[in-house]
């Protein structure tokens, strides 16, 4: 038996004393965290060496505000190996968009536009960004001025706090402070949060993950076509 098969917890070192959380918990990046302190100078590294599950599904809240207008919608992917399948659904009500990706291909089609649909080339287009959720390259890109360990709705969590210039002309001058939440257990986007003058302009919360394997008829066009890895 391995060392990480014999003991029960993991200590996730930090400035107030870390987390302690059952060996367990972190799922295949219990190696990742043991025994690793967190801090802006080698988060980058530490969230490159994060490992995703090959299959899993989750569901997350999106909002994104402008003064005293919101917009909510509801993300819901499927991943089975190299294909994705994301359904995009606005909570006013609006008509849901669904997306499947592979690794050289996009598909998208409304709810109500059945059976047509768009297929295109996917270029470098990220699971994560299909859906409107940082990327690990968002994350990478960033000048870091806070990391460590947290623990979020009882998960052990990355935290990241960074701050970047509004990349518009209206926003001239003001910086943007972005905090993320990657969770240890999966490597995957648990929340984020951006805040511009002290007022929230964009939030995501991961808000249910299943470790289980998605059916095929996640992956069926609306004409019936089941799309395969290298479609």
């Amino acid at each position: 038996r391995s060392y990480l098969d014999q003991i029960q917890t993991i200590t996730l070192p930090g400035e107030n004393g870390g987390l302690t959380v059952g060996a367990g918990e972190l799922g295949e990046n219990a190696d990742v965290g043991d025994g690793v302190a967190i801090h802006p100078e080698n988060v980058k590294d530490v969230i490159r060496t994060l490992r995703r599950p090959a299959e899993y599904q989750y569901t997350a809240l999106v909002t994104q505000s402008y003064h005293s207008l919101e917009n909510q919608t509801q993300v819901t992917a499927a991943v089975k190996g190299e294909r994705c399948r994301l359904r995009i659904t606005p909570a006013d009500g609006g008509q849901e968009k669904n997306i499947i990706l592979t690794p050289d291909s996009y598909y998208a089609w409304l709810s109500s536009s059945s059976p047509q649909y768009y297929q295109g080339s996917r270029g470098e287009y990220s699971y994560d960004e299909a859906g409107g959720i940082p990327t690990y390259e968002d994350v990478l890109e960033l000048e870091i001025l806070e990391a460590g360990y947290t623990e979020r709705d009882g998960k052990a969590c990355i935290y990241v706090k960074a701050a970047r210039p509004v990349d518009n002309a209206m926003g001239a001058g003001l910086m943007v402070e972005d905090t993320y939440y990657i969770a240890v257990s999966t490597g995957l986007l648990y929340g984020a949060e951006s805040q511009v003058g002290g007022l929230t302009a964009y939030s995501m919360q991961q808000t249910a993950y299943q470790a289980d394997s998605p059916a095929e008829t996640e992956f069926v066009l609306p004409n019936g076509q089941t799309v395969q890895t290298g479609a």
